[in-house]
């Protein structure tokens, strides 16, 4: 009597339970990879939309599968001429063995692939860059320049805006009639606001991805919320989004980055901690965990250290965003030594304890203790 493709799933249906039967425990999709001496939970597994487990390693070379794949691997045989022996394990490994005692075991027949018609290629439309030379030209007319030069200095303030390439908004970026550039529409809604600051979005290659424009007070570094406030995005088309700052990383090879929410944020930490690159995700919405948007994102900053500076409002949804870069096989240290201290009401982020240490009390954010995923 041969098996039939019913009781091979109902063994891959234990997949999780046959990975720990080998020392391999899943947490949100990633665990130690048995096949080498893992240390950054490099072993990554998940089901497909058919409810099939698989998974491969990010750091070694091991060929990645579904579980018969990795029990013929980790017992040394050969997925096809063994695969007697290979199912008989599995089986073993999650208590289905008695589903066996009376059939042969046979291979399944491979899954035919449903034919997709190739989607059409469409070019990325990214942000004319000619936009950007006169609104960074007025940066000292917006709030945020104001505020942070009362701290800092203007001249301080302006070499970091001008590397940001953080300007003044002057109105919203549309399309051209013929599509093919972005240009500032005259009739925009906030034309020539004074509290916007405008953060652009360019990646590695230069390409400016967005503009997103947000409204500060004069006195103050948190932006202005409520009815009336002209925070506004202008994205450009069929782009993938960068994140605020990503175009320092070529300039700075040897930096360690510093990520963090908001581009304020970003702002005021290279003015107190310019031995990092700060980069900002510009919202929690930009960094979830098993987000294969996350992980693109973040490719520019492989091989490089990450510290992550948390919001006290959200100290678990970044955590999770963390150990889950930290399974993707990149180097993450978790800095929230000081931000712990606040409490999720407060909305505390590293922004308002430098500016604290600024302006009241020093208090350093380098690492006094710091949960490093890697090591």
């Amino acid at each position: 009597m041969k098996i039939d493709n019913c009781t091979i799933s109902k063994i891959k249906d234990q997949a999780e339970v046959i990975l720990e039967h080998y020392g391999v425990t899943l947490k949100r999709g990633a665990g130690l990879c048995p096949f080498h001496d893992d240390k950054n939970a490099s072993f990554a597994a998940k089901r497909d939309k058919a409810g099939e487990l698989y998974w491969k390693c990010m750091a070694c070379g091991v060929e990645g599968g579904d579980v018969l794949s990795f029990v013929a691997q980790i017992e040394g045989l050969d997925a096809k001429r063994d695969f007697r022996k290979v199912v008989e394990k599995a089986a073993g490994a999650c208590g289905l063995s008695y589903l066996l005692s009376a059939v042969d075991v046979e291979p399944t027949r491979p899954r035919i692939p449903i034919e997709k018609k190739p989607e059409p290629q469409v070019s990325p439309q990214y942000i004319a860059p000619e936009l950007l030379p006169p609104m960074c030209a007025e940066v000292e007319r917006t709030n945020l320049f104001t505020f942070l030069s009362g701290i800092w200095g203007a001249d301080e303030v302006r070499r970091v805006m001008d590397a940001y390439r953080v300007g003044w908004y002057a109105g919203r970026i549309k399309h051209k009639p013929d599509g093919s550039k972005y240009t500032i529409d005259p009739g925009g809604v906030i034309l020539g606001c004074a509290n916007c600051s405008a953060f652009p979005s360019i990646d590695t290659d230069g390409n400016i991805h967005a503009i997103k424009s947000i409204p500060y007070p004069i006195s103050d570094h948190h932006r202005i919320k409520g009815e009336g406030k002209c925070m506004d995005w202008n994205k450009g088309e069929n782009v993938a989004g960068a994140y605020f700052g990503t175009h320092l990383l070529p300039l700075y090879p040897g930096k360690r980055v510093a990520l963090v929410e908001s581009e304020k944020t970003a702002i005021v930490g290279t003015l107190y901690a310019p031995q990092y690159v700060w980069i900002a995700v510009q919202g929690m919405q930009f960094f979830k965990p098993h987000s294969e948007a996350t992980r693109e994102k973040c490719d520019c900053m492989i091989g490089r250290t990450i510290h992550i500076f948390p919001d006290s409002d959200g100290l678990e949804k970044w955590r999770e965003a963390a150990d889950y870069l930290a399974g993707m096989g990149f180097n993450v240290i978790f800095r929230d030594e000081v931000i712990a201290r606040f409490a999720p009401e407060s909305k505390t982020d590293i922004a308002d304890v430098i500016i604290n240490a600024k302006m009241y009390e020093p208090i350093s954010v380098e690492p006094y203790r710091c949960q490093n995923k890697n090591k």
